[in-house]
């Protein structure tokens, strides 16, 4: 009997054993019996390590290339804010309770009961005996108590808010997008989805025009590397990119992109390594704002900048083009082009928690930050988790689209201030990082360029001082070829704010973006020959492109009646006559 115990037992714990490792091995998802495990039809895998070029080099630009320096942990959804039926708390009607008195009580009673608050009947829900009480707001849940202890009362209780649910796509990928939430982006398609009409240029490597989350987004484009109208991605960065903007959305597949309707129009820049010259990125500037883009996205920069592209920058502004660009993924305050450009928005990257990535770029050059990381389409009909500062840019390219498609009438001074002007508060970023919800809101809100004022801080080395004459000289940091100063600050009625500076000789390019209806003019003076070398007047903006000699210059904001009142920023690049080489 004791030899029959001592091997049954020996019995059950070889299969005690054999179960664990079966268990094991199916949840480490270990092949059993030959066969592989079925892979999940679309899955994000981790970032594609992306390299640093290497020196010596002698292209231009150069993408920035997706270097995240800490795990990416695309499930990790960040609150969603005050969302209806995202949280596990009832969003309550501050100062105001529901009550129901007891059959029986008299009017009288009830308005005792009541008094004892300070509370006054809002409104009756007869039907059901209910009056809705309005008591102090900052003493409701004393109220509720107090109430609830008289015997008149059957029952008390708050009430609650309700409202529509924000729109939530069905994409399979969606439950991975964390960016969507950070920026508010449900909120904001509760008033827009996009247009078609609207049409953003994604100046890169190229699309894969076969992709089926793209399909149907595209217009012709333009493939400047080889000349020809066959922009098609051998790379996948490109692709990427147009898919954070305008993946199409609610349609079962894949991720949801910013702008679900928006069109793309590829323009190739970039060639098959993901480099490129500055003056293919001008002609690509050129082509696509001829061609009638409304946005202009480029997940690209350069240490340097030429005259050509700051006149192809200058150029498409004119033509009403928004313009966003990458910060770059150096970890650096040192500007990039084409993001420094006061006439373009760039963009540093942000995290789940609402800090700056590491490897993002960052400084007061940087107009914002957006999620540095999204789900994005690759090459050949798949999905990767895509990061760098050219992941962030098309989310404000996206944003900027959504923008035009609810207001399409509102012109790039109305877009970008919006965005500029509603962003969260945000370490790394001039204006913070970008709010979709509160971009819509405002233009909601305003139309008119000149109405919607953006949230400005006037620096501590920027800002003009106060007085009919307040002058700056040479207190704010240098300005070097082709580097960029913005000035902000308040003004009101003729009284002039002044800067000056020294710069090189070449171009110059003024820009001043104001809020208030009324006209306000712009003077660029030189102090050594005491001239007035430009003079300009309108609403928002108002530019000015002289080519200056080298020497000491005056800038002179100026209100055109006692009535204009209001915030102001000045931002100017100055670029050499010709171009510079190179490292």
């Amino acid at each position: 009997m004791h030899h029959f115990w001592r091997h049954h037992r020996r019995a059950l714990l070889l299969a005690l054993a054999t179960s664990i490792l079966i268990a094991a091995a199916v949840a480490g998802g270990l092949v059993l019996a030959g066969g592989d495990r079925e892979a999940a039809p679309e899955t994000v895998p981790p970032a594609r390590p992306r390299l640093d070029r290497p020196p010596g080099l002698k292209t231009v630009l150069v993408r920035p290339d997706a270097r995240p320096a800490r795990p990416v942990r695309p499930g990790i959804m960040p609150k969603a804010g005050n969302a209806v039926g995202g949280g596990d708390t009832p969003d309550y009607v501050a100062g105001q309770l529901l009550v129901k008195f007891a059959d029986g009580t008299s009017a009288a009673e009830a308005r005792r009961v009541l008094e004892r608050v300070n509370g006054d009947v809002d409104t009756r829900v007869d039907e059901l005996g209910v009056s809705v009480v309005d008591v102090p707001a900052g003493r409701t849940a004393q109220a509720l108590a107090a109430v609830d202890a008289s015997p008149a009362v059957e029952y008390v209780e708050r009430d609650v808010a309700v409202g529509k649910f924000d729109t939530v796509p069905n994409d399979s990928l969606w439950r991975n997008q964390w960016g969507p939430l950070l920026v508010k982006s449900p909120k904001a398609w509760d008033a827009s989805t996009g247009s078609a009409d609207v049409v953003v240029a994604v100046l890169d490597t190229g699309v894969d025009p076969s992709h089926p989350d793209l399909s149907g987004a595209y217009v012709p484009g333009y493939d400047v590397i080889n000349n020809d109208a066959d922009p098609r991605d051998e790379d996948g960065h490109g692709t990427a990119a147009a898919g954070v903007i305008a993946a199409r959305t609610n349609n079962t597949r894949g991720q949801a992109g910013m702008c679900w309707r928006c069109s793309i129009m590829p323009v190739q820049v970039l060639d098959t390594n993901g480099s490129g010259t500055s003056s293919e990125l001008a002609a690509g500037i050129i082509w696509a704002v001829d061609h009638g883009a409304d946005v202009i996205s480029m997940s690209l920069g350069g240490d340097g900048t030429t005259q050509t592209l700051t006149d192809a920058v200058a150029y498409a502004a004119s033509k009403g083009a928004v313009m966003v660009a990458a910060a770059g993924n150096s970890g650096s305050a040192n500007p990039t082009h084409p993001a420094a450009y006061p006439l373009v928005i760039g963009v540093a990257g942000s995290t789940p928690e609402d800090e700056l990535y590491s490897w993002s770029n960052y400084g007061p050059w940087v107009q914002v930050a957006a999620p540095g990381c999204n789900t994005a389409p690759q090459l050949g009909g798949g999905y990767i988790n895509f990061c760098g500062t050219s992941s962030a840019a098309p989310v404000v390219s996206g944003l900027a689209a959504l923008a035009l498609s609810l207001r399409p009438g509102a012109g790039r001074a109305a877009i970008e201030a919006a965005i500029l002007g509603s962003g969260a508060a945000f370490s790394g970023a001039s204006h913070g990082r970008v709010n979709a919800q509160t971009t819509l809101v405002a233009l909601g809100a305003a139309s008119d360029p000149a109405a919607t004022t953006p949230k400005v801080a006037v620096p501590a080395e920027g800002g003009s001082g106060g007085g009919a004459a307040a002058t700056m000289n040479e207190a704010g940091p240098a300005l070097v070829s082709g580097g960029q100063t913005t000035y902000r600050g308040m003004f009101a009625g003729r009284a002039s704010k002044r800067f000056v500076r020294s710069l090189p000789g070449g171009r110059l390019l003024a820009e001043l973006t104001f809020s208030g209806a009324r006209p306000v003019t712009l003077e660029v003076r030189s102090v050594d020959r005491r001239k007035v070398v430009a003079r300009a007047s309108g609403r928002s903006p108002v530019q000015l492109t002289p080519k200056l000699q080298p020497g000491r210059y005056e800038f002179v904001v100026r209100g055109s009646s006692t009535k204009v009142k209001g915030r102001f920023a000045l931002g100017i690049i100055a670029a050499p006559a010709t171009a510079q080489s190179q490292p």
